[in-house]
């Protein structure tokens, strides 16, 4: 943890790195940290016990390791990948499609907006929210698609549901 228990406030990290280590930045004083979008993982302890207020977790994180955001205590993680599923799901056009389908993507939104409004919300948390938006999603645009009804192994009926552009 070579910068660990500096009293830095403030840290630039630069585009490149791809990985913050354990504890890297524990018991600092950091107002403001600015993650580059090249990083993957977040260690440990990363920034346990700093000043932070928002950060912002880019699309590519893939691990956020335990603690690494306690101790700050009015800290906000904001999640772009889960900020953009919602503004995505929020632009579906649900004219012609099926009340079921809509309640189902309405639901995926508004569970998701509860994790987007947690300060500290953990990735497993965002991943799911985003995958149910995302299945919610292609249900709508499932919808309007050719389907055929079988018996008997033999098409029976074939019906072109009302499509929407």
């Amino acid at each position: 943890a070579a910068f660990s228990g500096n009293e830095l406030t403030t840290v630039e990290l630069p585009e490149g790195i791809t990985s913050i280590a354990n504890q890297a930045f524990k018991d600092n004083k950091l107002e403001s940290i600015i993650i580059p979008t090249t990083i993957n993982d977040i260690g440990i302890s990363a920034f346990e016990n700093n000043n932070l207020s928002e950060v912002i977790i880019p699309k590519n994180i893939t691990f956020i390791g335990n603690k690494a955001f306690s101790g700050n205590t009015d800290i906000k993680l904001v999640f772009i990948a889960l900020t953009e599923a919602i503004s995505n799901a929020e632009e579906i056009d649900t004219a012609g499609k099926s009340e079921e389908a809509i309640n189902v993507l309405n639901e995926a939104i508004e569970a998701a907006k509860l994790i987007n409004e947690k300060p500290v919300a953990t990735l497993e948390e965002v991943s799911i929210a985003i995958s149910n938006i995302n299945s919610a999603i292609e249900a709508i645009l499932a919808e309007g698609k050719t389907d055929f009804e079988f018996s008997e192994e033999v098409v029976v009926e074939h019906v072109v549901k009302k499509q929407v552009a």
